[in-house]
């Protein structure tokens, strides 16, 4: 499951995918599970440029 890490909440941020409220809330959130669902759905809401940055997140952070 994911569990998004700094480094990728770092590079959507900075590419403007998601805003620092966004961020917030996020890490907020109890489990891994309603993070990755929220993250999921704000990338999905954004379209396919986020979807893109948010693969290039997952690279540059080197998650498995």
């Amino acid at each position: 499951m994911l569990d998004p890490n700094e480094d990728i909440y770092s590079h959507l941020y900075e590419n403007e995918i998601i805003s620092a409220d966004d961020r917030e809330l996020n890490v907020k959130m109890v489990t891994s599970g309603e993070r990755a669902q929220h993250l999921i759905d704000l990338i999905r809401r954004r379209g396919q440029r986020a979807f893109l940055v948010f693969l290039e997140a997952l690279e540059i952070s080197q998650y498995k």
